[in-house]
């Protein structure tokens, strides 16, 4: 499942020198390709001012958590949850897809491409890894602890995170990089070339020419998520409302002001960042600062990811799905 865990006691971690390192709605852009945020205050009969949702609930009536979203396109959306579930909004509605992994908790996913030309993958506690196919989920079980996260350039050349370690199928199966022993990763950015992980005990790592740099936060905050758009442009987030950027050189502190931990972040382009957290926390970071998107939800928001800036989703506890389209 989508673990809020306590933080591991300290672990060896390997550094290794090397190198170090969406499309947009029909909606009118400004200049920049940036849509424009307009967050609405009622301050209705009794003059108390009241800040409006600029988000559309489009939940699931389930007690399960959405842990993972792929958005495919304006009218496509994948999900993973707790128990062993996924679903899939399409015609303005939500549809089963079953999936045998024995109940187990799936915690992230991965896509490119909808409709019938859609590519899906799936993963969760247990090692299992499930990919979309034509007759349905097609189940892998690597029998290793529980994956967190995936991302890559296509279903051939992706990276698999989780408490074990980092797994890639760039060479065919699925295969343990040794190189991540001993360290817990949640979250995983990989654009083919390009990656950074981060996970439990402030461990942040970053990859290009196939080496690993691995860095320790000084306060060992637990990092739940990352995403970036080029070696030179990553963004992790975490515990306490932390927000660091990597500029391809060093991790800087731009965190937002808020104690409200962030459990994911998606960099829709070097303008537009968003990230969403505990107690229904959502914000965009633009021309460096922070605004804040108003959800009117308390659950924690676990994913968020988009077809574009002017379509965002934010996903979380009891089946919460949110979309903004500014």
């Amino acid at each position: 499942m989508f673990h809020l865990r306590l933080n591991p006691s300290l672990f060896p971690f390997v550094a290794i020198l090397g190198l170090l390192w969406t499309a947009c709605g029909s909606k009118p852009l400004d200049d920049t390709g940036t849509p424009t945020t307009t967050t609405t205050t009622d301050t209705g009969d009794t003059g108390t001012t009241v800040v409006v949702p600029v988000w559309t609930d489009v939940s699931i009536e389930t007690s399960q958590t959405i842990t993972g979203v792929y958005v495919a396109s304006t009218d496509e959306a994948w999900v993973t949850m707790s128990g062993g579930q996924t679903r899939l909004w399409q015609a303005a509605s939500w549809n089963t897809l079953t999936i045998d992994v024995d109940d187990q908790d799936l915690n992230g996913i991965w896509g490119t491409g909808s409709a019938s030309g859609a590519t899906v993958v799936a993963v969760g506690d247990a090692g299992y890894i499930a990919e979309w196919g034509a007759s349905g989920w097609d189940i892998t079980d690597l029998g290793t602890v529980n994956f967190e996260s995936v991302d890559g350039a296509s279903s051939s050349d992706l990276m698999a995170v989780g408490w074990g370690g980092i797994y890639s199928n760039s060479g065919g199966a699925w295969a343990f990089d040794s190189k991540s022993s001993g360290m817990q990763f949640n979250h995983v950015w990989y654009d083919g070339t390009e990656a950074a992980a981060v996970g439990q005990d402030g461990i942040l790592a970053v990859r290009i020419g196939g080496k690993w740099v691995v860095s320790q936060d000084k306060d060992r905050r637990a990092f739940y998520g990352v995403s970036g758009t080029s070696a030179a442009d990553i963004y992790a987030v975490g515990e306490g409302g932390v927000v660091l950027h990597w500029d391809g050189t060093a991790w800087s502190d731009i965190s937002p002001d808020t104690d409200k931990s962030v459990w994911a972040v998606w960099a829709a382009n070097a303008q537009n960042v968003y990230i969403v957290g505990n107690s229904g926390l959502a914000m965009v970071y633009r021309d460096g600062g922070w605004t804040d998107l108003p959800t009117g939800a308390t659950s924690n928001l676990y994913a968020v990811d988009g077809a574009g800036v002017n379509d965002v989703w934010a996903v979380g506890s009891q089946g919460t799905a949110l979309r903004y389209q500014p």
